[in-house]
């Protein structure tokens, strides 16, 4: 009888310390695998983080930022390095600026006759910014001067005044012109032959420019 309690309590005193040894093992199985999934989030975050920071592609960036889906997210701080990460695709994938285009518009192109001892002036309005280009060129041969006034200037021109040209090419008879305008005004283009003999035929092309 004696002998048959005591083989009792050794078989279930056996299968206690089996119970608690398996618990032990389970115990210590799992948390094996959570530190190797922790080293995982870190080594697969960091990695991903690299591929930002060292300026990957597109392609990769979304890699990257799957990662951080995946294993960030599940420990909270998934929002936070996602914000991170795309603060690092903006600085290092600036968006292209649009390319300004230029613009050309013919103002003028024709032949005009420019009377001996007279002048003969070109109005258009232009704004601050735009250039005004082309050429005059005299047919003869003969030279002459251009003048480039704000209307001010021209009526102070007109009027025998003293004016100080914004710009002007002198004695020429083939010429290119070229000015960027300073403000917004009325512009005129002058062909002046007031102290020369001789009319004269010009051949006269010019565009404003602007950036659309």
């Amino acid at each position: 009888m004696e002998t048959t309690i005591l083989i009792g309590i050794i078989s279930i005193s056996l299968t206690i310390i089996g119970i608690i040894i398996a618990i032990i093992i389970y115990y210590f199985q799992k948390k094996n695998k959570k530190i190797k999934a922790n080293n995982k989030i870190k080594t697969d975050y960091q990695d991903g983080n690299n591929l930002i920071q060292t300026g990957g592609n597109r392609s990769i960036y979304h890699q990257a930022e799957q990662i951080v889906n995946i294993y960030g997210g599940e420990k909270g701080n998934g929002k936070v390095e996602m914000i991170k990460m795309k603060r690092e695709e903006k600085k290092g994938y600036p968006k292209e600026k649009k390319k300004k285009k230029m613009i050309s518009e013919d103002i003028f192109n024709r032949r005009i006759e420019v009377k001996h001892h007279n002048h003969r002036a070109l109005s258009v309005f232009l704004h601050k910014g735009e250039l005004l280009v082309g050429s005059a060129k005299e047919e003869g041969n003969y030279t002459f001067d251009i003048l480039i006034l704000s209307e001010e200037q021209y009526y102070s021109y007109k009027n025998g005044e003293e004016c100080d040209p914004e710009k002007e090419y002198n004695d020429v008879n083939d010429v290119s012109i070229y000015y960027k305008i300073p403000y917004d005004d009325n512009w005129y283009i002058v062909f002046d032959i007031i102290y020369k003999q001789y009319d004269r035929e010009i051949r006269v092309k010019l565009q404003k420019k602007y950036y659309d």
